[in-house]
């Protein structure tokens, strides 16, 4: 990123912002998102002059700006609110990318909203045949981390995933089990999948990395594994493969040096999206 450009832009944009559109507010909250550059003020000034005009968002700028400021951990509980009340009634023109970068975004930011949640879960269990990997991972993540309970949809899910289960990428297997174990939701077929599938030599170690970077040890993982295939005493726990020690070291030398992977959003993990 370029820090004095972005301190430029704020600059001028915040006495201004009231010229802004739902369109403008949205776009300037991702984009200072996306380069990782912190401007509380910034995003302060875009909650208050976005809050009267939420009403008049579209689908897409009210799952960007709740995604940005819940990236950001920027609490804005009035707009939060503000755009949970909107966008139920629309959330049928939300596409799973927008549909999922709303749920994460409520999950991450901790706000409370199981009314939204609830209708979030019952057009995702619908569409969950046409989910992207991504999007499926994600919805599973989010609705875990937001401790929402509902198991239709994660039946949806999974039957999901298990027919499109060749083309995750490391880390969607790494959030979609971490999503189910956390969840507990026992569904073997999927985790023998995710196991088949992390066990190949292209996944191995990127799958491992995801869990060290979530925190989540490889004998919690097998533990978790272990229950969400229901089976405790047969369970095949050699997902994720255990690390030798000087892998470990290895592994541990990467993650200091360089910043660990994140799980993102459909909108982060591709650089097409437009906004």
């Amino acid at each position: 990123s370029a820090p004095a450009l972005f301190n430029a832009i704020s600059a001028e944009s915040q006495p201004r912002l009231r010229e802004f559109n739902g369109q403008n507010l949205a776009n300037l909250a991702w984009a200072f998102m996306k380069a990782a550059h912190s401007d509380p003020q910034l995003l302060e000034a875009i909650a208050v002059v976005a809050l009267p005009q939420v009403g008049s968002f579209k689908p897409q700028e009210l799952a960007n700006t709740a995604y940005a400021l819940a990236k950001a951990r920027h609490s804005a509980t009035p707009l939060f609110n503000a755009i949970a009340k909107t966008a139920a009634p629309r959330l049928t023109y939300f596409i799973p990318r927008d549909l999922t970068n709303m749920a994460w975004a409520y999950a991450a930011a901790g706000h409370s909203a199981p009314a939204l949640f609830d209708l979030m879960a019952g057009l995702a269990e619908v569409r969950a045949c046409d989910f992207t990997p991504q999007a499926l991972s994600n919805a599973a993540f989010a609705f875990a981390k937001a401790g929402h309970s509902a198991p239709e949809l994660f039946s949806a899910l999974a039957a999901a995933a298990l027919r499109t289960m060749r083309n995750f990428d490391a880390q969607n297997l790494a959030n979609m089990a971490w999503g189910f174990a956390t969840a507990s939701y026992k569904a073997r077929a999927l985790f023998d999948g995710i196991s088949e599938a992390g066990a190949s030599s292209r996944l191995r170690n990127s799958c491992s990395e995801c869990i060290v970077s979530r925190r989540v040890s490889h004998r919690t993982a097998g533990t978790l594994l272990q229950r969400c295939r229901g089976s405790p005493s047969s369970a095949n726990t050699s997902w994720p493969p255990r690390l030798g020690r000087s892998r470990r070291r290895a592994t541990r030398r990467r993650r200091c040096s360089t910043r660990s992977p994140r799980w993102q959003c459909g909108g982060c993990a591709t650089s097409s999206r437009s906004i």
